[in-house]
């Protein structure tokens, strides 16, 4: 299931509680947000694929925001497969990690950032800064 609230970051997270509550923290940092969950439908939308093949909403994407354990392909599959695309190589991606996961030591590319689940707006808002992201007006 892929939600389109708006296009600016991809959140590729479940369940969908989460995923909401990652857009809803993206949405009062002030930035819209497409949401999928599962790592076949973010895919598709970022690289206009299956039902999402008309769309260009991916051109207009700013950052991916995923989930570390989504079903396939997982969160980093996903940025690998990223990481080797011409066209979304240099859009920033940051990994979601929860329930005491971690990163380190993971082989592949290294995200653009880490955010802990569940997310705090001031975490977000860090990351984002990092990323230089800033909320359009």
């Amino acid at each position: 299931m892929c939600c389109m609230i708006g296009y600016e970051i991809l959140v590729a997270d479940h369940p969908a509680a989460d995923a909401r509550a990652v857009v809803a923290a993206l949405e009062r940092c002030g930035f819209a947000a497409a949401w999928c969950s599962d790592g076949f439908e973010a895919l598709q939308l970022l690289f206009s694929t299956g039902r999402h093949s008309a769309d260009e909403g991916a051109n207009r994407l700013r950052a991916a925001i995923v989930s570390q354990d989504l079903a396939w392909p997982d969160g980093r599959e996903l940025l690998s497969r990223i990481r080797a695309s011409e066209r979304l190589r240099t859009l920033p991606v940051v990994l979601l990690i929860g329930g005491g996961a971690s990163s380190n030591g993971a082989a592949g590319p290294a995200p653009d950032g880490i955010l802990a689940k569940p997310i705090l707006d001031v975490d977000l808002i860090a990351v984002l800064a990092t990323l230089r992201l800033e909320a359009r007006p």
